[in-house]
């Protein structure tokens, strides 16, 4: 479909405008020579096509003002195919351009020896005001087409919107709800309806009405609708409005062991179960009943022996036989690292902890071992320090990066 084509009931008002004012045909021709616009005579042939060669044909090679008086022995109409049958007396023919390129063009057409005097006599004053018109046309052509970009820019957003995994909702200056989208939806239910004050949704955490009312953006984690827990992004749009994102910690936490879940493929792995033990003794017969009984317990198992006993298999078994056996395994000899280095790696870091820090920071092994299994071997070498906080990790299942103000939950 052509430029024009797009426009065609605008350019036929246009078309009808100028035939009443000057008393003289109109058409237009779109870049594929196709009439998509006529009057009087020429509004019964809408939609044919012109010839090779004919006048419109030359417009659009050359891109200029053609006017002919002559049709049957003008050198211009010469190579049309239909100059013998043609019954127009006199045309003039101007040039539609947008952004340079010629998309077809506006004739005004004389059919009587009358029209075609006051074609010849106001040449001058016709060409001016056909350019005039024809600028018109090509304007409407580019707000089209504008309109078109933005309502596919429109489309797309909308797209991309509803199908992110975080929930918008989009408010007005007072924090009238203007927009949102399915997972905001799903997430608050009736709580939000296009209309009706974000306010009803925030309301139970009290610190968070506070920082929005305040309309400076923030991040922040909160509690919501019985202890449901999210984290929340607000932007004040600066006199556009105001824009809320909630993310699910839950399924953040997901996501987050979908992704460890992918790096045991590197190395987070146990590989040992009790089915590779060998033995004899009643003793460790007995000791690894016990420890597959300690298997199915959720919770944290410490293991005592010299060295080279088989601590690390036992843990391994261990995590292999309970229901964390689908988890990560990491295992770290906390004799091996010195103080500074094993409480980065254990609780990780966040950017400009310290110097030497990743740009980017860094998620510690209690982070990586999410919904898996842990195993810290020569912990008795550990600092009592460090001993004491990581303590504090066991208890409250809570780690908080160097650096950092906020503790993140792990299951471990």
């Amino acid at each position: 479909m052509s430029e024009l084509s797009n426009i065609r009931d605008f350019a036929q008002q246009v078309a009808e405008a100028i035939a009443s004012v000057i008393d003289i045909e109109v058409t237009i021709i779109d870049n594929q020579l196709i009439r998509i616009v006529g009057t009087g005579k020429y509004k019964g042939s809408i939609g044919q096509k012109l010839p090779e060669g004919s006048v419109s044909d030359q417009i659009l090679k050359y891109g200029k003002t053609i006017s002919v008086f002559d049709p049957r022995i003008s050198p211009t109409c010469k190579n049309c195919s239909l100059v013998d049958l043609c019954k127009e007396h006199a045309e003039i023919c101007f040039p539609i351009k947008l952004n340079n390129k010629t998309i077809g063009n506006l004739g005004l057409i004389a059919f009587s020896d009358k029209q075609r005097r006051d074609l010849m006599e106001k040449e001058s004053y016709l060409i001016n005001y056909l350019e005039k018109m024809s600028t018109l046309i090509s304007s409407k052509v580019s707000d089209h087409q504008n309109s078109v970009v933005i309502t596919d820019l429109k489309d797309q957003l909308e797209i991309i919107i509803n199908n992110v995994e975080e929930g918008i909702i989009a408010a007005d200056n007072d924090f009238k709800i203007t927009y949102h989208n399915p997972k905001a939806k799903a997430y608050f239910g009736d709580l939000i309806k296009t209309g009706d004050s974000i306010i009803k949704v925030i309301e139970t955490d009290s610190t968070l009405l506070k920082k929005t009312r305040s309309k400076q953006s923030f991040s922040d984690y909160v509690s919501l609708r019985e202890d449901d827990k999210f984290a929340v992004n607000y932007h004040n749009l600066h006199g556009k409005g105001n824009l809320f994102i909630f993310s699910r910690i839950e399924e953040i936490q997901d996501k987050e062991y979908s992704i460890r879940r992918k790096l045991l493929k590197k190395g987070h792995v146990a590989k040992y179960t009790f089915g590779d033990f060998i033995y004899c003794s009643q003793i460790f017969r007995t000791t690894v009943e016990e420890a597959r009984k300690y298997a199915q317990i959720d919770s944290t198992v410490l293991i005592t022996g010299e060295s080279g006993t088989g601590k690390e298999m036992f843990a391994q078994s261990i995590h292999n036989s309970s229901e964390r056996r689908s988890g990560p395994f990491v295992a770290i000899n906390c004799a091996a690292l010195p103080e500074n280095l094993l409480e980065s790696e254990l609780f990780g870091y966040v950017r400009g902890a310290f110097t030497g820090a990743a740009r980017e920071g860094k998620a510690g092994l209690f982070e990586l071992a999410h919904k898996g299994t842990i195993f810290l071997d020569e912990i008795g070498d550990m600092n009592l320090a460090l001993q004491s906080r990581l303590l504090r990790v066991l208890e409250q299942r809570e780690v908080m990066r160097l650096g950092d103000d906020k503790v993140i939950p792990v299951n471990v």
